[in-house]
């Protein structure tokens, strides 16, 4: 292999006249790739982040996140206002701890229009129930966006990956997952907020217990929507940038998911 100085000078010294040469700028952007292709064959360093950048760009990693952050905004308000209103049956006879695991599970600009809107369901209890069961199809969207970039990421033929009713069954349990993840994250803030000390110090707990829900939470997740064994060491380096995706989706969420979608297969 020719030394990358030779492939980006030419023939040795007479890199100048090259440069003025009649190739023009074409033949200075060959050489350029040359030159950086070259040394990143040679140096693992370099290597790495390029590969990682090309691999992000051949499995359309762009378009994916804009699937995952489109179907996040419509799924985040339906899946809070579904825990919001489990929370409220189930603990009726406790409004201080209900107002405190709300307050730690749904973001400030949301907490109003969840408010209302549950003041808007129905009471009796079979409306109720088909009430719940509708805003649990309608928060599968970002997981079925997930269980799609995870498969086409990992090159998983379509013949191998689960029929029909295994992917509903997964996307639920993961619906389900996510949901006691959000519930045992604000659990966590409730206890670290209530222990005595210093305010920076319960602070710290809190984030910190949130964080690994998180990674476990996501990690799970993962494994039951890839349809093919993968080690967790292959998993968890995803984990973080993830989880930056699902904090964005539900920091920006607008208080009435609308909008056309990105072109996509659709959710199912």
């Amino acid at each position: 292999m020719p030394s990358c100085r030779k492939v980006m000078t030419g023939q040795g010294g007479t890199g100048q006249a090259w440069l003025m040469g009649s190739e023009g700028l074409s033949g200075l952007v060959n050489r350029v790739i040359a030159w950086a292709d070259c040394l990143q064959r040679k140096h693992g360093v370099l290597g790495f982040p390029y590969a990682v950048v090309k691999k992000y760009g051949d499995d359309e990693g762009g378009r994916q996140a804009a699937l995952i952050t489109y179907y996040g905004f419509l799924s985040i308000f339906p899946l809070l206002l579904l825990g919001v209103a489990v929370l409220s049956r189930v603990l009726a006879d406790n409004p201080d701890l209900r107002e405190r695991l709300i307050t730690a599970i749904v973001p400030e600009a949301l907490r109003s229009t969840v408010e209302h809107s549950l003041a808007t369901l129905p009471t009796s209890a079979v409306p109720f129930v088909i009430g719940l069961i509708g805003l649990l199809f309608s928060g599968t969207g970002v997981v079925f966006s997930a269980y799609q970039t995870l498969n086409n990421v990992a090159a998983v033929r379509y013949r191998c990956r689960a029929g029909f009713f295994s992917r509903y069954v997964r996307v639920f349990v993961v619906l389900v997952i996510l949901m006691l993840g959000a519930l045992a994250a604000g659990a966590l803030t409730v206890v670290a907020t209530a222990l005595p000390g210093q305010p920076g110090v319960q602070r710290a707990a809190a984030v910190l217990g949130t964080a690994l829900v998180v990674f476990a939470v996501l990690l799970l997740g993962a494994k039951l929507l890839l349809a093919r064994h993968a080690p967790v060491r292959a998993l968890w380096p995803g984990i973080p940038a993830a989880r930056i995706e699902f904090h964005l989706a539900e920091r920006d969420s607008p208080p009435v998911p609308g909008g056309s979608p990105p072109a996509s297969d659709g959710p199912g």
